[in-house]
């Protein structure tokens, strides 16, 4: 899908929307207004890099805006999952190093959140992670 900020000029490429799925044992809530705002802002600090840069690759470690590289590696997630079928992304993934560092990241949060560890997760993290099939253990 492409969007464009104004209803004109550069356009984004988005990945499609996910289902709103359930996960089995996992307590979850709806979106609140604050995170569809923080979406937004993200979106918008990535359509300000594109128009400055001319694309939508963003460092994972970007300086100026260092939640950016993060939140645009979630997208690739998605599309790795679309091009491959699954969400089994090998840590020293080589097209994408920066994607396979933070599925390695999430894979480790999700087994200090599973032990009632401080974790960066939480459980509407895991409930969209899982409603795209995501692998929180690598099969050998």
């Amino acid at each position: 899908m492409k969007v464009n900020s104004d209803g004109g000029g550069d356009s984004v490429d988005l990945p499609p929307t996910l289902p709103n799925l359930p996960v089995k044992g996992v307590r979850t809530s709806p979106l609140t207004s604050f995170q569809r705002n923080v979406w937004d802002r993200k979106f918008n600090d990535l359509l300000e890099f594109k128009q400055q840069h001319g694309h939508c690759d963003v460092p994972q470690t970007y300086a100026p805006n260092p939640k950016l590289g993060v939140w645009v590696n979630k997208a690739e997630l998605i599309q790795y999952a679309a091009k491959f079928g699954n969400c089994h992304v090998p840590t020293k993934y080589k097209e994408n190093t920066a994607l396979g560092r933070w599925v390695s990241t999430q894979r480790a949060e999700y087994k200090k959140y599973c032990k009632g560890e401080k974790s960066s997760l939480t459980a509407e993290k895991i409930r969209r992670l899982n409603s795209i099939g995501f692998a929180w253990f690598m099969a050998l």
